[in-house]
């Protein structure tokens, strides 16, 4: 699973029991493989920023948001008002959130999203590694209503033990 990597990346970078800081991860070096599915963000004046998006991302999303702000009024993604709420609660809390991502149409796949703080110089959240992992497979028939596009969160510590138990 290319999420429980990244998680477990993120939490192994922890230093004193907090996230790490940007300049303690490198994954061009470290995850090479998950690059193309990572995506930082960063706030600059109250507004959230897509600092880089990996090429799967780009791919996916059919556009490159590298630079740009996220705002509400993003029409072309369904998602936008839930992902900035998300991204709101990770700078306030500074904890991770996982989250599945309805298909976008009904042959598209889904996905599978992951939201881990990284802390700056004084301990708070500075920066949000991102990660988004498509799943390779369709997954059954979608639900009615079905909001295509929609995030829905998840447990973080149900997924990790559901996944856990593939490996034993």
């Amino acid at each position: 699973m290319a999420w429980r990597d990244l998680y477990f990346y993120w939490r192994d970078r922890h230093v004193d029991g907090r996230p790490p800081r940007r300049a303690d991860i490198d994954p061009p070096i470290d995850i090479p493989k998950l690059l193309p599915n990572l995506v930082i963000y960063d706030r600059i004046d109250g507004d959230f920023r897509v600092k880089l998006a990996g090429s799967e991302v780009v791919r996916r999303g059919g556009r490159d948001a590298t630079g740009r702000k996220l705002n509400q009024d993003m029409a072309t993604y369904e998602g936008m008002i839930t992902l900035i709420e998300f991204l709101d609660r990770i700078f306030e809390t500074g904890t991770p959130v996982i989250y599945s991502v309805a298909r976008s149409d009904a042959g598209a796949f889904g996905a599978i999203g992951l939201l881990l703080p990284l802390s700056g110089a004084e301990g708070t959240v500075e920066m949000v590694l991102g990660g988004i992992f498509y799943r390779q497979t369709r997954t059954g028939i979608p639900a009615e209503p079905w909001t295509p596009g929609a995030l829905t969160e998840l447990s973080l510590s149900h997924m990790l033990e559901e996944n856990m138990e593939a490996f034993r």
